[in-house]
This record gives C-alpha cells, structure tokens and sequence, in this order.
C-alpha cells in the first residue's frame, strides 16, 4: 500500500487527549495506550481523513522546521505504527 496517496483518519475506535502539547491516544478495541509528543500529537489532529499525507508533511515542515526528507520518514513510519495498532485507517478518498 502507498501510503503517500491515502488519507489517514483516526479510528472510530481511539480515544484521545491533548494534554500541555502532547497526547494521550488509547485503542478501544485493543486496549492499547500511547503518549505522543509533540510532534506527533499535532500529526493526530491532522489525522482528518481530509487532508492527504503530503498536505500533512507540508503543515508539519512549517510548524517544526524540519527537512521534507525527514518529515516524509518520520511520519511515513508513525502512520505504520498507528494502523498496526488500529489507531488509524487509510482512506482511498478524501472525506467529506
């Protein structure tokens, strides 16, 4: 699966908290429980099933100041963490 052509969307099944920049995530269904930081609790918000995966590299380069190389692996690989967890679906189109 090409992940860079989905639109990533927070399962139904998580329950989540932004607490001082950071948040809390945990899989209902899994009974699984992760704590993101920073940067990955401002990937989470944009987990809309609207905004494709390079909108979502691009927001974060601006608001972190990282390179697109290192944006593009760093969440290419969050991503595959969060579905193998059941945290995150991947939608063909976008959402309406």
């Amino acid at each position: 699966m090409n992940l860079l052509t989905k639109y990533p969307l927070r399962s139904p099944d998580t329950a989540f908290r932004i607490i001082e920049n950071e948040a809390v995530v945990v899989s209902c269904t899994e009974g699984t429980a992760r704590v993101l930081n920073e940067t990955g609790a401002r990937v989470w918000e944009l987990l809309d099933g609207v905004r494709g995966i390079d909108e979502i590299i691009e927001i974060i380069i601006a608001d972190f100041k990282v390179s697109k190389e290192e944006a593009r692996a760093d969440i290419v690989e969050f991503l595959k963490e969060l579905i193998e967890k059941k945290m995150v679906v991947m939608l063909d189109e976008p959402q309406s």
